[in-house]
């Protein structure tokens, strides 16, 4: 295989993969937002916006924890 169908072929493969981070990343942020809605949270009382921005933050710092456990 010719160098520059190897290179296409190594940023297909880092595109496939950055693409399924933000989409797992996304699911898990969607999952925790319906949960803390789902639920009496006293958050919610605050204002959706913040619930939001809780739960992103809940989401980066489950996905952070499990990368470091892979390690």
């Amino acid at each position: 295989m010719s160098d520059w169908k190897r290179e296409i072929k190594k940023e297909e493969k880092k595109d496939e993969i950055r693409y399924t981070k933000r989409k797992r990343k996304e699911a898990i942020t969607k999952s925790l937002l319906q949960e803390a809605k789902r639920r009496k949270n006293p958050v919610k009382s605050r204002g959706l916006k913040s619930v939001e921005s809780d739960v992103k933050k809940a989401g980066e710092a489950l996905i952070n924890a499990v990368r470091k456990r892979k390690k």
